[in-house]
């Protein structure tokens, strides 16, 4: 399907703004780490915040092996 990855690139992008503008609306799945889902695609973005920055842990397509992200929280926090 023509422009289904510019389409793909404009959900992630309008997600990341609104993380950006709510993080402690979406759902808290592992300790600090939240997801929000994309409206058209099955993709989750995990990540942690704090009163400063957001950082996204991962872009993930919601069938994967969840354990990919989980190993960057220990990391990350």
């Amino acid at each position: 399907m023509p422009g289904l990855g510019q389409r793909f690139l404009g959900e992630v992008s309008r997600c990341f703004d609104q993380i950006q503008s709510a993080p402690k609306r979406y759902q808290a799945v592992q300790d600090e780490a939240r997801r929000a889902l994309l409206r058209r695609f099955p993709y989750g973005v995990f990540f942690v915040s704090d009163d400063r920055q957001v950082s996204v842990l991962a872009v993930l397509h919601m069938a994967r092996d969840p354990a990919f992200w989980q190993e960057r929280v220990d990391r990350d926090l």
